[in-house]
């Protein structure tokens, strides 16, 4: 036979699944009036569940990149009409040809896929996003182009004392064509 307190639990945990929406309601109200404790609450589960935290970002990469733009594009205020079905993570870096990893829990990992902006000045649209490694996104973060093309140049000719693979970018604007594996510049 069950006691007093175990009928109760009981009772409380079915009455809470067959009144979900009004709980979660509750809830949100609750996070919402008092963050401090709420932040508190979070950052101690976090704390005593890292190593299952970790383990779930990893087993849902996807969502946690979704997630993370979704954010990024709330608080930066631009756009965002991505589903979670629009983040496909690649085997490969289509910048830097080298296998994609998933390392979580040891801060930033350069192989790790990250979500790029093609065009940085527009928002998160599936027209817009490609899945790149995180270094790949960092060296493309600030460089034009021109200053890109530069960057390999001048890298080709100090590694490879090769000055006729890339164009000389300092007299005019160049185009980098690239059209099935076959690159051509040509003066613009």
């Amino acid at each position: 036979m069950s006691t007093n307190a175990e009928r109760r639990a009981a009772y409380k945990k079915k009455w809470t699944q067959d009144n979900k929406e009004h709980c979660n309601a509750k809830a949100k109200a609750w996070a919402k009036n008092n963050p401090e404790k709420r932040k508190e609450i979070v950052k101690k589960y976090k704390d005593a569940n890292k190593d299952k935290a970790c383990q779930y970002i990893l087993d849902n990469y996807e969502w946690y990149i979704f997630n993370a733009a979704r954010t990024r594009a709330r608080v930066h205020q631009v756009e965002f009409n991505l589903e979670k079905t629009d983040i496909v993570i690649p085997e490969f870096c289509p910048y830097l040809e080298v296998p994609l990893t998933r390392i979580q829990g040891k801060g930033r990992q350069d192989f790790n896929p990250s979500l790029d902006r093609i065009d940085p000045t527009k928002g998160y649209t599936r027209d817009n996003i490609e899945i790149i490694s995180d270094k790949a996104n960092r060296m493309k973060n600030n460089a034009s182009p021109t200053e890109l093309l530069t960057f390999a140049k001048n890298i080709n000719l100090k590694l490879l004392g090769d000055s006729d693979t890339l164009p000389d970018l300092r007299h005019g604007k160049v185009e980098c064509l690239i059209k099935a594996d076959v690159a051509r510049y040509e003066e613009v």
